[in-house]
């Protein structure tokens, strides 16, 4: 269901990285790992369309990004991929329920999937440890991992195909990277999902169905 072959990107710079073949079916859990600057942003980067591909082929639910103009790519990733950045990307001054509808905005397709808006909120932000009491709040004033949870949230509404995430537990203890992965499976729908996770966490290796490293390419 997503295909990439002989990707490489090179930076303006002059450094090429060069990225393994994946072949991810539906249901797949994968996790990628490697050193800083091996290359995993910017591989999240290509599968979710917001850089630009160079060289290689990439595919995704029968949608081949090589052959595409920039605003199809954009509005493929709005309806199909669901996508954590590092740095997150909350608007500061929005409340949470304001942040996490922000991705159904963009998509009439995902913005369908959900009945009821305010429920579904609530489901995914319960599912993620969240209380209800957050629901108002200013994203500017919780801690980092409510804001981690409150960017999985959104990437997740509307049931988006591709759940893509980039060192989401970088900031999180032992106990809370167990508890964030734990309660990220339960909202996962191996029927109909792919996850991909890009981490230097090497405590999150066991919780994955296949670990691609970066590092041994």
């Amino acid at each position: 269901m997503l295909t990439s072959e002989n990707l490489a990107y090179k930076f303006t710079d002059g450094l090429q990285i060069k990225f393994p073949n994946l072949n991810a079916q539906v249901g797949e859990k994968i996790l990628i790992t490697g050193s800083s600057g091996s290359g995993k942003s910017t591989f999240l980067n290509l599968i979710a369309g917001a850089i630009k591909l160079q060289t290689g082929k990439l595919a995704f639910d029968g949608f081949n990004y090589e052959t595409q103009k920039n605003f199809n790519i954009d509005k493929f990733r709005a309806e199909k991929i669901g996508y954590v950045f590092q740095t997150l990307n909350l608007i500061p001054f929005l409340s949470v329920f304001e942040n996490i509808t922000l991705s159904i905005k963009f998509s009439k397709k995902r913005a369908a999937k959900v009945n009821n808006v305010k429920d579904e909120v609530m489901r995914l932000l319960l599912s993620l440890g969240l209380e209800e009491n957050i629901l108002e709040k200013k994203t500017s004033n919780l801690s980092i991992g409510q804001q981690q949870r409150v960017a999985v949230c959104r990437a997740l509404l509307g049931g988006p195909k591709l759940f893509l995430a980039d060192e989401p537990t970088s900031a999180l203890d032992d106990e809370s990277s167990k508890k964030f992965i734990k309660e990220l499976f339960q909202t996962f729908n191996k029927k109909k999902q792919i996850i991909i996770i890009a981490s230097h966490d090497l405590r999150l290796i066991n919780s994955f169905d296949r670990v691609i490293n970066f590092n041994n390419v």
